[in-house]
């Protein structure tokens, strides 16, 4: 660090637009990120200076850009955003488990009563050749199938073999 620029932290605070609190607020919380003796020192008097390649990090913060590390890597800055996301994640979560649930037993019960509501209401004898003929199946004599007899002649011979 011989060599080195450094700043005081009220010049720091200024040339961020940023109060001193929120600097030492910064220092605290991002201490993983603000390595000592490589973004900031202790002086003789124990006030802290920092360094360009400090500057630099503080800045990115400042931003939420991307800044270099004390190795000269890139690192993405995590903005408080992302961090309340993170934090958070887990109640949103189960929050949609719960929601997914209970939708999906609301859901059941509804389609179990269309179906009885549907199973306990007769067809007409156009529903029933309708639905037939939506699954694929022509009836031969639609008025026979009605009436229930002679089911084994109710299909056309095509219908039974594909053609």
């Amino acid at each position: 660090m011989e060599n080195e620029t450094f700043y005081s932290s009220s010049e720091v605070s200024r040339q961020l637009g940023i109060s001193d609190a929120t600097l030492r607020t910064w220092k605290s919380r991002y201490s993983d990120r603000l390595i000592e003796n490589v973004h900031w020192a202790k002086n003789s008097d124990g006030s802290t200076l920092w360094t360009e390649t400090g500057l630099l990090q503080l800045h990115s913060f400042r931003n939420g850009s991307v800044a270099r590390n004390g190795n000269g890597e890139t690192e993405a800055f995590q903005d408080e955003t992302e961090a309340l996301q993170d934090r958070y994640s887990p109640l949103v979560d189960a929050v949609a488990d719960a929601l997914t649930t209970r939708l999906l037993q609301r859901i059941d019960r509804q389609v179990k009563g269309n179906v009885q509501r549907a199973i306990a209401t007769p067809m007409s004898p156009s529903e029933c050749i309708s639905v037939l003929e939506d699954l694929g199946i022509k009836p031969a004599d639609p008025l026979a199938l009605i009436k229930g007899s002679n089911i084994a002649g109710l299909l056309n011979e095509t219908t039974e073999t594909g053609d």
